[in-house]
């Protein structure tokens, strides 16, 4: 309903009850330093902090241009900013959180594990697999929680979806479809010089495989690690099709991709569609999902059993985002409490699937920008 939308969107951003205190009570709270100004730090971090203060607490912000890391620190209430170096040099920071764009991933989270901080790196985890395993290594020698940040995961639909999957109520999987993107201004621009024949402009920071972009980089990544959610590790890409904004650049893809037992799955990603759609056909029936990428604000769970009525579920908990699920989860890995739900060499596998989709499609795996290792 409207008014449970509402209440999700209010709560989010700190309008409503505060998070419930948990056996952390006492405890002093995670000190966090956050690399970067991205837009998407205000999901992923700041709000999620302001509910989970208790636990967590933003200490400091740094970024390129330090007057914006200042603004920001002002804003938000943050008590240090700085360059990307003063956040790591910072001994109160414990653990640091990296929006940065996907070709800066390594380098600062490579830097951040050799400072011994614990750390929430945005997805895709790095350009290229080679380097999310050189990453894997070095936190595991560190002893330093790194965590990719596929936020939908913490959300009680993932537990459902698999659950379901899982318990033979529709058979096996046969065939997965997903379709993920979000109209950009970069994507609404490309479509336009693509309709009129206008000549072709440099891509955008985010579409520059120079700095591991590509919009299957940034959004078509969901699919790949939905896939391998449901359906464990691919065997092969079968093959792979790119429109291309610029020598390298995509602005769409789609693969096909076989798993183990002749399971195949399709994954569309394009900036030009609306929405993070999957459907499941299976040997009993199906199930589809509607909004699986941003479930806390509003989704749907569709089953249905072959010679049964279908069903649809819904799950919102305590209305918690996905953002703060992650952030409770980074937290009390840290912490040493649990561990995270994904671990590094998760990650890894995404990354070489994406790899083996940007091989197959012609335009080639994300470089690397420094030397791995």
């Amino acid at each position: 309903a409207l008014s449970g939308v509402v209440y999700r969107v209010l709560r989010t951003v700190g309008i409503g009850a505060v998070a419930a205190p948990t056996d952390t009570e006492g405890a002093p709270p995670l000190g966090i330093g956050m690399l970067g100004a991205a837009k998407v730090s205000k999901w992923a971090l700041l709000y999620p902090a302001r509910r989970l203060a208790r636990h967590v607490r933003v200490l400091s912000v740094g970024a390129r241009d330090a007057d914006r890391a200042a603004e920001l620190a002002q804003r938000w209430r943050i008590p240090r900013s700085g360059d990307y170096a003063s956040v790591l040099a910072d001994p109160e920071v414990e653990a640091v959180y990296i929006p940065l764009l996907n070709g800066l991933h390594y380098e600062w989270a490579h830097a951040a594990l050799r400072a011994r901080k614990h750390v929430l790196l945005e997805k895709p985890f790095t350009s290229n697999a080679d380097e999310a395993r050189a990453l894997a290594r070095l936190a595991k020698q560190q002893g330093c929680v790194l965590a990719e940040a596929y936020h939908w995961r913490h959300h009680p639909l993932a537990a459902r979806l698999r659950e379901v999957v899982r318990s033979g109520e529709l058979g096996t999987p046969l065939h997965l479809e997903v379709t993920t993107g979000l109209p950009t201004g970069d994507s609404l621009k490309a479509a336009l010089r693509r309709t009129f024949r206008l000549s072709r402009a440099a891509p955008s920071a985010k579409l520059d495989p120079a700095l591991g972009g590509g919009q299957f980089m940034g959004q078509g990544c969901y699919s790949v690690d939905l896939a391998r959610f449901l359906l464990g590790e691919p065997e092969r890409v079968l093959n792979a099709t790119a429109v291309e904004e610029a020598p390298g650049a995509d602005t769409a893809m789609e693969a096909h991709v076989q798993f183990a037992r002749g399971v195949t799955a399709r994954l569309r990603s394009t900036a030009l569609s609306v929405g993070f759609n999957m459907h499941l056909r299976c040997s009993r029936g199906g199930l589809s999902v509607t909004n699986f990428l941003f479930p806390w604000l509003y989704h749907t769970l569709r089953v249905a059993p072959d010679g049964q009525p279908a069903r649809t579920e819904q799950l919102y908990g305590g209305g918690e985002t996905t953002f703060e699920l992650q952030l409770a989860a980074f937290e009390a890995a840290a912490r040493g409490r649990s561990a995270f739900p994904t671990t590094p060499e998760d990650a890894v596998s995404n990354m070489a699937l994406i790899d083996a989709i940007y091989e197959a499609s012609g335009l080639g795996k994300r470089p690397s920008r420094a030397r791995v290792g």
